[in-house]
């Protein structure tokens, strides 16, 4: 779970301190945070054994200069986004500037 929250974290950050625009990209078990430009990687996070998700390969998150997450690819993820660790499943809140809150699902 803390991988995706500091990849998110992450982003947005790197949005604002850098002046760019970047992006969180779901490949396979790995998120990696990168320029939308230069398609440089900035940050790779392999997702540990046990955990799964529902966060699509391939989905975006795009971040802006000053640090917000483009509303478009927000609205984008899955409803409700989650994230299963062995036993538990854990719901995340992502909010417009990348903050992301964790609550235990029934």
């Amino acid at each position: 779970m803390r991988s995706i929250q500091q990849s998110i974290w992450q982003g947005a950050t790197a949005a604002s301190a850098r002046g760019v625009e970047t992006e969180l990209v779901r490949d396979g078990r790995q998120l990696l945070v990168r320029e939308v430009v230069s398609g440089r990687t900035l940050r790779r996070e392999e997702l540990p054994a046990g955990v799964s998700t529902n966060l699509p390969t391939g989905q975006v998150l795009r971040f802006t200069p000053p640090g917000q997450i483009a509303r478009t690819t927000l609205a984008a993820l899955p409803e409700p986004l989650w994230v299963q660790i062995t036993d538990r499943r854990y719901r995340l809140r992502v909010s417009l500037i990348g903050e992301v809150r964790a609550e235990v699902m029934p």
